[in-house]
């Protein structure tokens, strides 16, 4: 669902830019429930693609671990605003974070009919989290090796 190109871009003229790294099964199969006409091979290898391109490009990057910006985002903005001399804030307040979901779930049911599709809400939903667990990855072996290998190589720059 990314792009590198946007990255490089970013890179290019000082914009900020923040890459979440996810474990690649995690994150293919989030990306096999919204987009379920990719194959697991195809949705893996678009993963290390994008890694593999970016990565060269880590120290102009902030990078962090999808558990580091779920969990701790006032983590990540503080070091973008350190990387990129910003000041930007974070929602502290419980109404603030609430709020932000509401704006994510009326965005998802502008997009979807008025009601908020399940599959496609970028927030957790048990509907997704049990289609996630339907889903194996049989017969790509090597195409997860090299992503995971692809993950471990940006861990290594993660907050």
């Amino acid at each position: 669902m990314h792009a590198a190109a946007h990255v490089l871009m970013a890179v290019r003229y000082g914009v900020p830019v923040l890459i979440v790294i996810r474990h690649p099964e995690d994150a293919v199969r989030s990306l096999l429930i919204r987009r379920p006409e990719l194959s697991q091979v195809t949705a893996l290898n678009d993963y290390t693609d994008f890694y593999r391109i970016v990565q060269p490009f880590s120290n102009k990057l902030v990078i962090a671990k999808f558990e580091t910006v779920t969990e701790n985002i006032g983590r990540v903005v503080e070091m973008i605003n350190r990387r990129y001399d910003r000041r930007f804030r974070w929602p502290s307040s419980v109404l603030e974070q609430e709020e932000i979901m509401a704006s994510i779930d009326e965005a998802n049911r502008l997009g979807h009919g008025g009601q908020v599709n399940p599959l496609f809400v970028p927030r957790p939903h048990a509907e997704r989290e049990r289609r996630k667990c339907e889903l194996s990855f049989g017969g790509c072996d090597r195409e997860m090796a090299e992503a995971c290998e692809a993950y471990r190589r940006m861990l290594s720059d993660a907050i």
